[in-house]
């Protein structure tokens, strides 16, 4: 519930958990900044970061959709996913920015975490369930070494 704002600010209310809270409570006194001062810059932080891994993730989401069905797709989507990333020099060019550091070396850390979140959202995308895994691609041929096998969602069944 909003209880007042000065300009350009909002007041709300947020639950944290126990153990965030004491670590947000301890890097803000280490940086020597209010608790509040210090929560807004690491989202702002975050969110500039992010906006451009969001942008990238819609573009590649708004393909999957134009190209496959919820409702009918092929088991391997994903990898069929990456290839397009990997084939649209748009799309190459936005996931080599998006998986390296600041000096423009491929980040480890980075490149895992965008493959989870392209495989998330062609799960989510295509409200897919998942049926097994494919594993030990080949890295000359694929940016992923392993994908999920999908399937369009099972209707529930009555006994």
């Amino acid at each position: 519930m909003e209880s007042r704002h000065t300009a350009g600010t909002r007041l709300r209310s947020i639950r944290f958990p126990t153990d965030l809270w004491e670590h947000l409570a301890t890097a803000s006194r280490e940086a020597g900044m209010s608790l509040n001062a210090y929560v807004v810059e690491v989202l702002r932080g975050h969110l500039t970061q992010a906006a451009p891994e969001i942008e990238w993730l819609g573009l590649v989401r708004d393909w999957l959709l134009a190209t496959y069905s919820p409702t009918e797709f092929p088991q391997d989507v994903t990898r069929l996913v990456f290839h397009h990333i990997r084939d649209t020099p748009a799309l190459r060019e936005g996931y080599q920015r998006l998986v390296r550091n600041p000096n423009g070396e491929v980040d480890a850390g980075r490149r895992a975490d965008l493959h989870k979140q392209v495989g998330r959202m062609v799960k989510e995308a295509l409200r897919a369930e998942v049926v097994g895994r494919v594993v030990d691609l080949d890295p000359a041929e694929n940016l992923v070494r392993s994908h999920a096998l999908l399937r369009p969602p099972q209707a529930k069944r009555s006994h």
